[in-house]
């Protein structure tokens, strides 16, 4: 009967479910996805950030992350006088980052990357750049 009950357990997950995993704090792959991430991010708001991680999901060579932008001591980023500052003012900016990102040759690279969407940014990511669906944070 114990056998039972671990295959019908296990049957539960799909395997493309099982293999998604969130590099844990502290670690090199999850130190190589932020930095990779960042770059575009600090160039495009014109100052150094950290990232509060909402959601990060790695497949295979593929990685999702949803994270908020903030100062390097904690604090929120303030907007004025970036290219985000009209669409903040507006009420149009939702202050998040989504990327995803792409391991070649052992080094990820940014695929996309969307700062401050107001809506999904990602609903057809895996359609535009062949990213597997498991990996984006809708399809569980």
């Amino acid at each position: 009967a114990l056998g039972l009950v671990m295959l019908a357990a296990g049957a539960a997950v799909s395997p493309a479910a099982a293999q998604v995993t969130t590099p844990p704090r502290g670690s090199a792959e999850r130190a190589a996805i932020m930095d990779t991430a960042r770059d575009p991010v600090q160039r495009r708001i014109g100052k150094p950030v950290i990232f509060v991680v909402k959601k990060l999901r790695v497949l295979g060579d593929w990685a999702f992350l949803e994270a908020e932008p903030r100062n390097s001591d904690g604090s929120r980023v303030d907007y004025k006088g970036t290219p985000f500052e009209e669409d903040e003012r507006a009420g149009a900016f939702g202050g998040l980052v989504h990327a995803l990102l792409r391991k070649v040759d052992g080094r990820w690279h940014v695929a996309t990357l969307v700062i401050g969407a107001s809506d999904v940014p990602y609903v057809d990511w895996w359609r535009r750049f062949g990213a597997p669906r498991a990996v984006l944070p809708y399809s569980q």
